[in-house]
């Protein structure tokens, strides 16, 4: 009898299997930054809608300029997202703490910013918040470039040869 390792297929199996786990690992599997960064986003986000005074005042007098100034509290809210799950993704594996700390602070600040601009009282304070976060979102990448980079090609390769295959064309 022989045992399932001794088969080429088997062994092809196990290799694209192994590929797999290295390219997508599990959620939460290794950093306790992800839930940590996800909670302080939400936080964040609470307090930026929460906290800041409504601006009925502007509504009233001027209801085009207040649609514009909410249209762009949307896209920066968009735009906090897309770049807070770029961030979990990243935290999902290895990193010194202070560039988890660097990335984290900035995606907090990044989640305030279109809450505050929402009410439209504190437009300036909401768009400070949110550029702010940006650039420490961006300090952040700038120390971490060249780990990324091998990262995202780590990722990117393991990927195509998952989807390909080691004989494809």
């Amino acid at each position: 009898m022989t045992d399932a390792v001794g088969y080429p297929l088997h062994r092809r199996a196990a290799a694209d299997a192994a590929t797999r786990a290295a390219a997508r690992p599990p959620l939460w599997r290794s950093s306790g930054w992800q839930p940590a960064l996800l909670l302080v986003a939400m936080i964040t986000a609470a307090a930026g809608l929460l906290l800041a005074p409504a601006g009925a005042e502007l509504l009233r007098s001027d209801a085009e300029l207040a649609m514009l100034l909410r249209f762009m509290a949307v896209v920066k809210a968009v735009i906090a997202i897309a770049l807070l799950a770029i961030t979990t993704w990243r935290l999902g594996h290895p990193l010194p703490i202070w560039l988890g700390l660097l990335y984290s602070s900035g995606c907090a600040l990044m989640m305030a910013g279109p809450g505050v601009i929402w009410h439209l009282t504190a437009v300036g304070s909401g768009a400070a918040l949110f550029h702010g976060g940006v650039l420490l979102w961006l300090a952040a990448l700038a120390a971490d470039h060249d780990t990324a980079r091998t990262l995202v090609q780590r990722v990117v390769s393991a990927r195509r040869l998952q989807n390909n295959g080691p004989h494809a064309r």
